[in-house]
C-alpha cells in the first residue's frame, strides 16, 4: 500500500525568531457638552515575527511504501524530498501599502514556476528528468483528475497543476503541456507517471 504524506515545517537555519513590538501613537481629543478636554495620546502595540537572515521555509514530500515481509510486516520504506524557500528578513521587506491588493493570476503564475523549478531540481537529484516529469504530470492532470468537488486532494493538485496563458507573458512549455492533455507518456521522456503514483492510494480503499 502506498501512502502519500505532505508535511510543512519551519526550519530556522541561524538563531531564533524574535517577537518585535512597535508602539503606534494615536492622538485622541475627548469632547463634552461644555467643550473639548485636554487631548490624550493612546498607544497600541503591534507585534510581528522577525526571522533572522538565512531562515527558510521547507515543504517535505514523503512517499511511504510498506515492506512486504511475513515477520517484520510493520516496516515501511520512506522516501523524502525537501523543497526549500528562503524567508525574507525584516531588511528585505518592502514598506506596507496603503491598500491591500488582491492576488492576481500573474502572481500565481510566477509562484507556480518557482514551485516547478524546485521540484524539478529534486527529481534531477533522484536520477530522473525533472523537467520532463513535471511537464508530463501537468499534461496528465486534465485527463486524469476527477471533476472539482470529488476529492479534496485532487482539488489541491488541480490548483497546482493548472496552467492558463497570461496576456503579459508568451505561452511557455508549461502552458503547452497543460493544453495538450493527451499522448503525455510519449511526448515527455519521463519513465513514470507521478500523478498516477500520487493517486494510487485511492485504489486501496
Amino acid at each position: 500500500m502506498l501512502l502519500f504524506l505532505y508535511a510543512l515545517s519551519f526550519i530556522i537555519l541561524s538563531g531564533d525568531f524574535v517577537v518585535t513590538e512597535e508602539t503606534c501613537p494615536v492622538n485622541v481629543t475627548l469632547t463634552t457638552s461644555t467643550g473639548p478636554r485636554n487631548p490624550r495620546i493612546l498607544s497600541r502595540r503591534k507585534r510581528y515575527l522577525t526571522f533572522p537572515q538565512g531562515s527558510a521555509f521547507t515543504a517535505t514530500l514523503q512517499l511511504l511504501q510498506s515492506v512486504q515481509a511475513e515477520i517484520l510486516s510493520a516496516w515501511n520504506l520512506d522516501f523524502e524530498m525537501d523543497v526549500i524557500w528562503p524567508i525574507p528578513s525584516s531588511s528585505d521587506l518592502k514598506p506596507p501599502l496603503k491598500e491591500r491588493s488582491s492576488p492576481s493570476r500573474l502572481w500565481h503564475r510566477r509562484h507556480k514556476r518557482d514551485l516547478y523549478s524546485n521540484f524539478e531540481l529534486a527529481l534531477n537529484r533522484q536520477g530522473l528528468s525533472g523537467k520532463d516529469c513535471i511537464l508530463r504530470t501537468i499534461c496528465e492532470a486534465r485527463s486524469t483528475l476527477n471533476p472539482p468537488g470529488v476529492s479534496f486532494f485532487e482539488d489541491i493538485l488541480r490548483v497546482v497543476l493548472t496552467n492558463l496563458p497570461h496576456k503579459m507573458y508568451p505561452m511557455d512549455e508549461y502552458d503547452l503541456a497543460y493544453k495538450m492533455k493527451k499522448d503525455c507518456d510519449s511526448t515527455y521522456a519521463c519513465p513514470i507517471s507521478l500523478l498516477e503514483l500520487l493517486l494510487s492510494y485511492e485504489d486501496e480503499y
